[in-house]
């Protein structure tokens, strides 16, 4: 991600918590691909319910934000992360609809719509789930954290509520569990 300008970024922040659409649009165009490639892995066909729903809860909370840009990268991922354990949570039941005559609805799908779509190959895409599967959950989300979401190792410990050291081991196993799971399976 290209970061912003700190000046840049607060400017787009305030603009945005005073109810710019536009504002909010650059703010989160740029995390929306890594969004969508992080829950991707977790929601498979779901995943566009799921980025509506995080991108909506963004814009409802984002007078509640205070930092710099990378504590907003953080902030998003950390309710993308929570969001995605409540979308499990529920999946057994039908999931609250989004109020769609709400005002603040229309800029999360401006936002959507103004994102090119991720255009995957779909081999790969099942293949890579297939393998992801094989992970313990918390070991897939770091591993997802960190590589498609683009999170620092304190970034991603934030965000599941674990240390630095912890960020790191798991990574680490994921790895290697993939490393095994790509050289014994090799489809």
């Amino acid at each position: 991600m290209v970061a912003l300008v700190d000046d840049d970024f607060e400017t787009l922040a305030q603009r945005a918590k005073q109810g710019d659409d536009r504002a909010f649009a650059e703010l989160v165009t740029p995390l929306v691909p890594k969004l969508r490639g992080y829950l991707r892995a977790l929601a498979g066909d779901e995943l566009d319910d799921l980025v509506d729903e995080v991108l909506f809860t963004v814009y409802r909370r984002l007078d509640h934000f205070e930092g710099s840009e990378p504590g907003f990268r953080s902030w998003v991922f950390a309710i993308a992360h929570n969001l995605a354990i409540d979308f499990y949570r529920r999946r057994q039941r039908r999931p609250e609809p989004v109020d769609t005559s709400d005002p603040k609805y229309a800029a999360v799908l401006g936002v959507l719509e103004g994102v090119d779509a991720i255009v995957t190959d779909q081999v790969v895409e099942h293949r890579l789930r297939e393998v992801l599967d094989h992970l313990p959950d918390t070991q897939r989300r770091v591993l997802l954290l960190r590589t498609v979401a683009d999170l620092s190792v304190e970034e991603t410990a934030t965000v599941i509520d674990r240390s630095p050291g912890a960020v790191r081991v798991l990574q680490h196993r994921a790895l290697a569990v993939l490393r095994r799971r790509i050289t014994i399976d090799p489809r």
